[in-house]
């Protein structure tokens, strides 16, 4: 199940373009940031981020 935290840290990563400045924007190692990154990269719920990442894009 994606979490609100794990959407919130995606965001940040396509904000900043930069894991490590992400990291440090959501307070957290880039290592932890790494690992929920991946967490979502689970294929059950690749198509759900996928979508979610679509309307940020169209919305932009």
């Amino acid at each position: 199940m994606i979490t609100i935290k794990q959407l919130n840290y995606a965001l940040a990563v396509d904000k900043t373009r930069h894991f490590k400045q992400a990291a440090e924007r959501c307070s957290i190692s880039q290592s932890a940031l790494s690992t929920a990154i991946l967490e979502l990269r689970e294929p059950a719920q690749d198509e759900v981020l996928m979508k979610l990442f679509r309307q940020q894009l169209s919305q932009a």
